[in-house]
């Protein structure tokens, strides 16, 4: 298998050693051709074919666990509209408990539930509507929960209410290990909860933009498995190679990587020949994978 320095000196020569991908006859390292090679990469890793399969390597398959959280303390100043919380939450960033619920658990106004609309770095918390009964301050304890959870990179200041990852492509299944079943993947992007302050034990969930969204508030700190499909670990060092792929995919990243380079060369006759190229072997390559091609239950996709 060819590392990245070989790809990207093949690449260098294909796309006829130009001045601007390195000077002195020398492909730079870090430069274009890398990006355009780990492109490649990225979208090999989920390409679809005209057919509506898809390409997917099991090295990129993982499993990721997350526990929902549930945070408790004491009420501090109260308005009819409003919560101030104790050092129990963070106090940044403004903003950081939105979109959560507030529970009074014990004491004066128990039992009653609110939305979260706004919070500021004073830790006070504004509901979406007055309370019935005001909590007592210093008094009455609550707990905060919610119905998402965003995948945020590790370094992320979020990630420690969320689930911290560095590379998802596609997220494929989630489980409720505490009821011990598979919730059920609503295929909607809009959201499916029920009403705003519901709560329980979540039987859906949905994808929208980098949130995982089930269908009522978690109220309780439970483990839940989630299957995911990863995207490549980014080549940088010459010594790098595209294992997550396997071998003869480091062939097919060139050829994309030049198709890609021709293009953006703006050289049109090129970049036609050099796509011809590149669906070529990868029709090639799906032949030679076809007694590996499994259907997976998120839809028709291959497995190589």
């Amino acid at each position: 298998m060819l590392n990245l320095s070989q790809m990207r000196f093949q690449v260098y020569e294909m796309l006829g050693s130009r001045e601007d991908l390195g000077p002195n006859g020398t492909p730079s390292s870090g430069g274009v051709i890398d990006q355009y090679l780990n492109l490649a990469q990225t979208r090999l890793a989920k390409w679809r074919f005209p057919d509506g399969h898809l390409l997917r390597f099991p090295a990129l398959y993982d499993v990721v666990f997350f526990k929902s959280l549930v945070k408790t303390g004491t009420v501090g100043a109260i308005t009819s509209t409003s919560v101030a919380l104790d050092t129990a939450v963070s106090s940044t960033p403004s903003g950081r408990y939105k979109d959560w619920v507030v529970e009074i658990t014990s004491n004066t106004g128990v039992g009653q539930i609110r939305a979260i609309v706004s919070f500021n770095t004073s830790r006070v918390a504004t509901v979406h509507k007055a309370w019935d009964t005001n909590p007592v301050s210093s008094s009455s304890t609550y707990s905060i929960y919610k119905r998402f959870y965003r995948v945020v990179h590790t370094w992320n200041g979020l990630a420690a209410d969320n689930i911290g990852l560095n590379t998802v492509a596609d997220i494929l299944k989630i489980e409720d290990l505490g009821d011990e079943r598979e919730i059920k993947h609503d295929e909607r992007t809009v959201a499916v909860v029920s009403f705003i302050t519901d709560k329980g034990a979540p039987s859906k969930w949905t994808h929208q933009g980098d949130k995982i969204v089930f269908n009522t508030n978690v109220d309780d700190a439970r483990w839940f498995r989630m299957e995911i499909y990863k995207n490549p670990t980014n080549l940088v060092a010459g010594t790098d190679k595209p294992t997550e792929l396997g071998e003869g995919w480091d062939h097919v990243m060139v050829l994309y990587a030049r198709w890609f380079g021709e293009a953006r060369g703006q050289e049109p006759s090129l970049a036609y020949s050099a796509k011809k190229d590149f669906e070529d072997v990868l029709v090639t390559m799906r032949q030679d994978k076809e007694m590996g091609f499994e259907r997976i239950n998120s839809g028709v996709s291959v497995e190589l």
